[in-house]
């Protein structure tokens, strides 16, 4: 309304009926006498002259409340737009937050994925470690009874005397042979009494520990073997 209330046409409109209301002013004070005067081509006395002023200021009046009424809907349509946009923009926050939540969710889905990927994959590590623990344990039962060899060269004996500490090192032996093999310990007691050799014929291959200052007895060759 205020954009029409600033166009040419408005003042146009207003002005003719500003310039009506001078002309029959004008007409009113040529008539006082109680003259007729002509206006629109009709003769009209002083009184009907006198009612048509009145007919316009009153059409002028109407006029000016009719632009009062386009005024204040034109400031609530403006108050309106104002809130409408206010609206539009606490919504567009709300959607951008809502994207902000979106794209965290998917960000947690994808670190949830992949934490799931790499707990499958520790719990495959775990299935093969726990298939190694059960092949270790098979060849452990495997070993039971058996004598592990370590490290080192096994130790011939000639048929005689032997020194531990001395003539061997200290440690756990594994004896084979042929023969009687009795075993001493420092001080004089004995450690072994055994006959080496097929155990049809003996007790076969003897397992002891071997302190410095043990002193070994042997009638025939014999092997000994570290062991753990």
């Amino acid at each position: 309304m205020k954009a029409f209330v600033k166009t040419k046409k408005f003042w146009i409109i207003t002005g003719g009926i500003i310039g009506s209301i001078l002309l029959f002013f004008i007409a009113y004070v040529i008539g006082e006498s109680g003259a007729e005067v002509a206006l629109e081509e009709e003769k009209v006395t002083h009184e009907e002259l006198t009612s048509k002023m009145e007919e316009l200021e009153e059409n002028v009046t109407e006029l000016e409340g009719q632009i009062a009424d386009a005024e204040s809907t034109l400031a609530d349509t403006e108050s309106k737009v104002a809130g409408e946009e206010k609206t539009l923009s606490e919504r567009q926050d709300e959607v951008e937050e809502a994207l902000a939540l979106v794209s965290e969710r998917d960000g947690l889905v994808d670190e949830l994925t992949r934490i799931e990927n790499e707990v499958g994959s520790r719990q495959s590590d775990l299935e093969a470690l726990d298939s190694d623990i059960l092949n270790k344990q098979d060849e452990l039962a495997s070993l039971e009874g058996q004598i592990i060899e370590k490290s080192g060269e096994p130790i011939n004996l000639l048929a005689g005397e032997w020194i531990v500490g001395l003539d061997l090192p200290a440690a756990r032996y594994q004896a084979s042979g042929s023969s009687n093999f009795v075993v001493y310990s420092a001080g004089g007691g004995l450690v072994v009494n055994t006959i080496l050799g097929d155990s049809s014929v003996g007790d076969g291959d003897y397992v002891f520990f071997a302190k410095d200052g043990y002193r070994i007895e042997s009638s025939a060759p014999a092997t000994l073997t570290p062991v753990e």
